[in-house]
């Protein structure tokens, strides 16, 4: 799975001012994974960020952002990890003050750099042409000069798209944007047969995650041969959590980029942190998550605690 994006920050604009230059509304709807066409989020330093699932969003047109930086300073980042092309640049009084672009296309050591770059910008470069230099040696197949541009952005903003965390650390807070005139679309509530005690911790949990829509789909590759098995997801347009239950018990979710979480018994639960499992940021001690992305040998494991998980739901004392 490779990125297509672009972010925008915007230092020295109120969030308020930034979105009605722009004409956007904040739904304050929680946006984790970034799945809205547009969301955004208030970073340290004093910058308002939007992101785009679009590597050329309409946003960071020159022409856009000449009127958008008229009084403060923007910062653009693009990334497309499918053929490897990159770029950073900034607009500050209205005009392009540096920019610096790659594209593996054109070479796998081209970069086109323009105006008068950041300070920081000579040691990014050297850094990761010598990183290139040693991969090449070596005989790797890694292309370190797309991350010039991406580090550069990181450095100046605090933000990369491949991160949680941020460079201050914690992590930004997005929320999904829409045009002004824009209804918002409603939410489904709880259906009344999992909105019971047994559950509370989990669904208080989520209230307010998103879930990434492959791991929606690989969790119901493998749970879609348990004919008792139900899905709810309270605005599937808008890629909010994913909670699968049997009977009144739920036994599983998605959420955020990578993590699926299992409700299991101590004994497995014991088993599965030896097996890769994470349990740092839980509903309660009965939970357990597996970040999907962890790789193929993992694949097997989280298959089968899946399956554990499913079974001891179907034991419990909540099951019909």
């Amino acid at each position: 799975m490779g990125f297509t994006i672009s972010w925008l920050a915007i230092q020295g604009k109120p969030k308020a001012a930034v979105l009605a230059a722009l004409d956007l509304k904040d739904t304050d709807e929680p946006d984790e994974a970034n799945q809205s066409p547009v969301s955004g989020a208030e970073v340290p330093g004093g910058w308002y960020m939007l992101f785009f699932n679009d590597v050329g969003h309409p946003f960071i047109d020159g022409g856009v952002l000449a009127g958008l930086s008229g009084d403060c300073t923007a910062v653009v980042c693009q990334a497309e990890e499918h053929v490897m092309a990159s770029a950073a640049f900034s607009y500050a009084n209205g005009s392009l003050v540096w920019k610096v672009a790659h594209e593996n296309e054109q070479g796998p050591r081209h970069l086109a750099e323009k105006g008068k770059l950041p300070d920081s910008y000579r040691s990014i470069k050297t850094r990761l042409f010598a990183q290139q230099d040693q991969n090449d040696a070596d005989q790797q197949d890694v292309d370190y000069i797309w991350d010039v541009p991406v580090t550069l952005a990181y450095e100046l903003v605090g933000y990369r798209h491949d991160r949680v965390e941020l460079k201050s650390g914690g992590e930004a807070r997005f929320t999904r944007l829409v045009p002004a005139g824009q209804c918002v679309s409603p939410i489904l509530p709880i259906p009344g047969k999992i909105d019971v005690p047994d559950n509370r911790n989990v669904l208080n949990f989520v209230r307010d995650l998103s879930a990434h829509s492959d791991l929606r789909d690989w969790l119901w590759e493998i749970l879609k041969q348990y004919k008792d098995v139900e899905v709810f997801c309270p605005d599937p347009s808008h890629y909010r959590y994913v909670v699968v239950y049997v009977g009144s018990r739920i036994f599983a979710f998605a959420a955020s980029m990578s993590n699926i979480y299992l409700r299991l018994d101590p004994e497995s639960r014991r088993d599965a942190l030896t097996k890769g499992a994470l349990a740092d940021e839980v509903p309660d001690n009965s939970w357990v998550y597996f970040r999907l992305w962890q790789g193929d040998d993992a694949e097997s494991r989280r298959r089968e605690f899946v399956g554990r998980a499913y079974s001891l739901a179907k034991q419990s004392p909540t099951f019909p």
